[in-house]
């Protein structure tokens, strides 16, 4: 198995661990067998009849914006390691800094200049609010307040504590406002996209499914949908406040999300799936949450 294949075939199954961690006892205690990445159904269990398929919550990436915000945000990470403020660090406790970009990275002539800057402006703005954020509350920082050279490239930036699990920077593009109603215009990228796994699982290849379901004589075929790179996919968290981590209220924030996600499992169905859950598995204590049941 090549590198990347080996990777992936290692998070399917810490992805599957952190599932199973939130089941009950008799289904812990099942003999689970992976199927591998060529299989249909990820991870099953003879002697209970089940299969159960991984897919996970992931935007619809435009390649060349992707590139580009993936190689702007290592520059900043590898900035913060050397000299940039060490609240900002990925991994462990700290702050991550949600940058709002206005429609890509600075040009190469300035971004040292702009990096430099905007590192500088977020340990301010660190210490201005970090009672605040030492609460759990989610910090926008005012646009007044950036300094005219970072006004030129960002239109948003929010701060958020994490106990552990920081992800240090996360680059975005936030929704232009309106030049006709004053207000921002954005489609729901977070719903959208899991509407579209959701329909390409069930619908488009939902045979396909229900075929090795009966090939492997299962009784029941289980869907998880789960919620693993906040890194690379912010926008649950900036559409539809879904908070990772520690804490009774972050825990509510997924209990909120799971019931809009619920609401639109209902609208598409579950196809040959005869449960379909949601799993928040990029935290110490995995949240689940079954979505729909036949």
């Amino acid at each position: 198995m090549d590198p990347a294949a080996n990777r992936k075939a290692e998070a399917e199954q810490g992805v599957f661990r952190a599932f199973l961690r939130t089941q009950p006892a008799d289904v812990r205690s099942l003999c689970w067998t992976y199927q591998g990445l060529a299989s249909p159904i990820d991870f099953v269990s003879k002697e209970g009849g089940i299969g159960v398929e991984l897919t996970e919550w992931l935007g619809e990436a435009q390649s060349l914006w992707v590139e580009e915000r993936d190689r702007f945000r290592e520059e900043l990470l590898e900035t913060i390691h050397a000299r940039g403020p060490a609240a900002f660090r990925r991994g462990g406790k700290g702050l991550t800094a949600i940058i709002s970009v206005m429609s890509g990275a600075p040009a190469r002539k300035r971004k040292l200049a702009v990096i430099t800057e905007l590192l500088a402006f977020l340990g301010s703005q660190a210490m201005l609010h970090q009672t605040e954020l030492r609460m759990g509350d989610v910090v926008e920082v005012p646009l007044v307040a950036f300094p005219p050279q970072l006004k030129l490239y960002f239109n948003g930036i929010s701060l958020l504590y994490f106990p552990t699990l920081n992800l240090g920077i996360v680059v975005q593009k936030r929704a232009t406002i309106s030049a006709t109603k004053g207000r921002a215009v954005s489609p729901s990228v977070a719903l959208t996209s899991f509407r579209n796994g959701l329909k390409a699982k069930a619908i488009t290849r939902g045979e396909r499914y229900l075929r090795e379901k009966r090939r492997l004589g299962l009784k029941w075929l289980w869907l998880v949908i789960h919620y693993s790179s906040p890194d690379k996919f912010i926008e649950p968290m900036r559409e539809l406040g879904l908070q990772v981590g520690y804490g009774d209220h972050r825990r509510e924030t997924q209990l909120k999300v799971a019931a809009a996600l619920e609401s639109s499992a209902r609208e598409i169905g579950s196809g040959p799936f005869d449960h379909v859950y949601f799993l928040v598995d990029c935290q110490p204590d995995p949240f689940c949450s079954e979505i729909f049941h036949v």
